[in-house]
């Protein structure tokens, strides 16, 4: 009964950690329907204020979400599951990055 307790405690507090997920920041959600479709994009950004030295600063920052636990990547090409940067996920060359062929061939390949 205390077990019970203490174990009711700490999940309710957040204690109680899924080692199998983290909450990492997340900009972007790609909807998919039932048969791989995509439904849509939507951004989860949203505008933070905070006064530095006497002034307003305002950010816009990422929601943070709990997403499965990413391991270190040393190299290859595979996206991570469920989650990753949009060249490993969609094979897509961001806006403002290296744009050249050889990165062109390396996000076509993941």
């Amino acid at each position: 009964m205390i077990l019970e307790a203490l174990y009711r405690l700490a999940r309710d507090e957040g204690l109680v950690e899924d080692p199998d997920f983290e909450v990492r920041p997340v900009a972007w959600l790609v909807d998919v329907g039932d048969g791989g479709e995509l439904l849509g994009v939507r951004g989860t950004h949203t505008e933070t204020s905070d006064v530095l030295r006497g002034k307003t600063r305002t950010r816009v920052v990422a929601k943070a979400l709990r997403v499965p636990r990413q391991p270190t990547r040393t190299s290859g090409d595979r996206a991570f599951f469920l989650v990753d940067k949009p060249d490993y996920a969609l094979g897509l060359v961001v806006a403002g990055g290296d744009t050249t062929a050889p990165a062109r061939e390396r996000a076509r390949r993941r």
